[in-house]
């Protein structure tokens, strides 16, 4: 059964008007995931054999991290881009900002841009030059590939088989979340030979001690509030901000902000627990990410429990911003637990 059966006889149609001949170039958030390598490396087969792409390349704008790096390995898949691109097809990316290094040169190519993400979309000022392929009834872009695939008669061989099992399985946080449609999904995948212990063999990668070391920094450095039922933890650290973000997660937080300070410039992580999201209607991506570009110039995006900003401004002053917002929208007084 298709989720969306309207949005994938959509995207079949224009695939075959644009695809002929064309040169594609397939894009994925900054850094890579399970998901976006997975349904690129699906799509990339189905563009050439099915609709009659001449060539295909695949690019990771910000370079990959090393878990997208890892499942490339596993696939054989590598990046690339043709000399000459006539169609870009972004996959599982929630905002244009998050194509990063890549956003200007995509939306000044004049050539036709499609989007393919299972993430509600806000307004954007670039809407105009894209045509979007986006539907939050499904899991995981691979799933939507899956369809895809499944509606113009591709049979998946082992390799995509197992591209698209890597998507489905990470981007539902191991299965954790995965509903009965794509339980149905995996277990179809799987019935072409998938072995779950050999493919995911590898791919839980060791980490850097520099990257360790940030972790650590983070925690010792977090300012921890609580508002509610809400802990918020609020951390700084030279690099590695996501995967610190990450793990202020995994020890208790409900919403974490790491960031970094380059001179008058700030990156910062946003993450939070699908929980947080779920009962205060405050996605990352969206609903963060406005409340600091109301104050702060600079951009960001990302997805509901994940995103990035890079603004002007301190560090110190933009937290302040955020949970001075944040206790008005939950109606509660922050209460500040650590520093």
């Amino acid at each position: 059964m298709m989720r969306d059966s309207s949005l994938i006889e959509r995207l079949d149609g224009r695939l075959a008007e644009v695809c002929s001949g064309s040169s594609v170039t397939i894009l994925s958030h900054w850094g890579g995931d399970a998901d976006s390598v997975g349904s690129a490396y699906v799509l990339s087969k189905l563009l050439r054999g099915r609709y009659g792409a001449s060539s295909t390349g695949f690019r990771i704008p910000d370079s990959p991290t090393s878990h997208a790096r890892a499942i490339m390995a596993k696939l054989g898949f590598e990046e690339s881009e043709p000399e000459k691109t006539d169609l870009y097809i972004a996959v599982d990316v929630g905002s244009l900002e998050q194509l990063g290094e890549m956003r200007d040169k995509v939306l000044s190519s004049g050539v036709p841009i499609l989007l393919m993400d299972h993430h509600l979309h806000h307004d954007d000022s670039s809407s105009s030059v894209i045509e979007y392929f986006v539907s939050d009834r499904y899991q995981a872009v691979s799933e939507m590939v899956f369809d895809l695939a499944e509606r113009v008669g591709w049979r998946l061989d082992l390799s995509q088989s197992t591209a698209l099992f890597l998507g489905l399985y990470y981007d539902t946080a191991r299965l954790s979340v995965a509903d009965g449609e794509t339980a149905r999904k995996i277990c179809q995948l799987l019935s072409c030979g998938i072995v779950p212990n050999d493919v995911l063999a590898g791919l839980e990668t060791v980490m850097e001690e520099s990257e360790r070391i940030a972790r650590i920094l983070s925690a010792s450095r977090m300012k921890v509030y609580r508002m509610g039922d809400w802990v918020m933890a609020f951390s700084e650290v030279g690099a590695y901000q996501s995967s610190s973000s990450r793990a202020l997660l995994g020890v208790g937080a409900h919403l974490a902000l790491v960031g970094g300070q380059e001179g008058d410039i700030a990156n910062i992580s946003l993450r939070a627990t699908g929980e947080f999201v779920t009962y205060t209607g405050l996605g990352m991506g969206d609903s963060l990410v406005k409340i600091v570009l109301s104050r702060f110039e600079g951009s960001g995006g990302g997805h509901r429990t994940v995103a990035r900003l890079r603004c002007r401004g301190r560090l110190e002053e933009i937290y302040q911003h955020v949970i001075r917002h944040l206790s008005l929208r939950l109606g509660v007084q922050p209460v500040k637990l650590a520093e």
